[in-house]
């Protein structure tokens, strides 16, 4: 790790502590939104045990589906709370020469926009999101200190992974003027494929959705590291699509910022 790296995350973990303490200032904001998170999240739970109660979703029953539900909460709640503002605050900076702020800064740019904004109520979201999946395992009766370090290792990958592609559709603002389209087609793709259960998931859509588009790998592993048996294939799965991507992200980023032209140019 660079000096530079290490710099910014010192650099990052001050900011974040500030704005977790101006959060606190203000608890009926970092509360309401926090309730108004969990209540979305629990009705999407309240709609699988409705599912369940017909006979689940292939092999799954309602107790694999509260893991699932719970691992989506807890992915859901990182990403909020830590590089979700500041990535997509990314083309817009882009478009207006702001990103200057962070390119003449002795840190890293990349890491400094995207972490630089920190969301404390959505992190309380991702320890819930964490408890519903604990709920769950239990229920299926696999709880276990192996299995639960399984489950947040594979959570972290998918973090890194939904960061990467986050980054990947908004270096498209170094060549683009507009790339509202594809914010929108991600939303889309979040929306459907974070709440679509591997049982669902067949044929080309588990190619599309695990391998080219991998959103639907992001609450469906981790589930699955908790409840079924994860072996060399799954570990590769995770570990490739994040690393390329990840690579991905930032040889875009690297070639992207040649071109860019900044507010002074």
């Amino acid at each position: 790790m660079s000096r530079q790296t290490v710099h910014t995350l010192k650099v990052i973990a001050t900011l974040a502590k500030l704005q977790i303490s101006t959060a606190m200032m203000y608890r009926v904001s970092f509360w309401g939104a926090f309730l108004v998170d969990l209540t979305v999240f629990s009705i999407q739970l309240l709609f699988f045990g409705v599912l369940a109660q017909n006979g689940g979703i292939g092999d799954w029953n309602l107790h694999h589906l509260t893991v699932f539900t719970g691992a989506f909460i807890a992915l859901d709640g990182l990403y909020m709370g830590t590089y979700f503002f500041g990535v997509i605050a990314l083309p817009d900076k882009i478009r207006t020469g702001a990103l200057d702020l962070a390119l003449v800064k002795p840190v890293n740019a990349l890491l400094y926009t995207s972490f630089g904004h920190v969301n404390p109520g959505a992190l309380a979201l991702s320890a819930a999101g964490l408890g519903i999946a604990a709920f769950g395992g239990a229920g299926l009766g696999v709880l276990s200190v192996g299995n639960g370090l399984r489950f947040i290792i594979v959570l972290l990958f998918m973090y890194l992974l939904m960061y990467a592609l986050m980054v990947c559709l908004r270096t498209a603002s170094f060549w683009l003027t507009r790339v509202n389209a594809f914010q929108q087609m991600e939303s889309a793709l979040v929306e459907f494929s974070f709440r679509l259960p591997a049982p669902a998931i067949h044929g080309a859509w588990k190619l599309l959705l695990y391998v080219l588009l991998p959103y639907g790998l992001m609450a469906n592993m981790p589930a699955q590291a908790l409840f079924s048996p994860f072996g060399l294939q799954e570990w590769l799965l995770c570990a490739g699509v994040t690393a390329f991507f990840l690579g991905l992200a930032l040889c875009l980023w690297h070639v992207g910022l040649k071109r860019y032209d900044s507010a002074s140019s």
